[in-house]
């Protein structure tokens, strides 16, 4: 669980994880990373709406000590059997 109590998902595994937290460095926003703090995160997609931003879109990445932007597309898993 997100030190700020919002749900988030998890990849199988739980080697990623996905959550949105109302103040991000002063905004709304989506936030992908091995953690599940709000203290930083890895890629992120400023975003006002508490859905998950399912289909594709644009985020921000921190890569090699600088910004660049990452085309993500997120879809959800399909319910399992197991």
């Amino acid at each position: 669980m997100p030190l700020n109590g919002r749900p988030h998902y998890t990849t199988a595994g739980g080697a990623m994880h996905l959550w949105w937290t109302p103040d991000f460095s002063g905004s709304q926003r989506w936030l992908l990373d091995t953690a599940t703090d709000d203290a930083y995160a890895e890629i992120y997609l400023i975003s006002p709406s508490e859905a998950p931003p399912t289909g594709s879109a644009v985020w921000r990445e921190w890569c090699g000590g600088g910004w660049t932007i990452a085309r993500l597309e997120l879809t959800p898993a399909s319910p399992s059997n197991d």
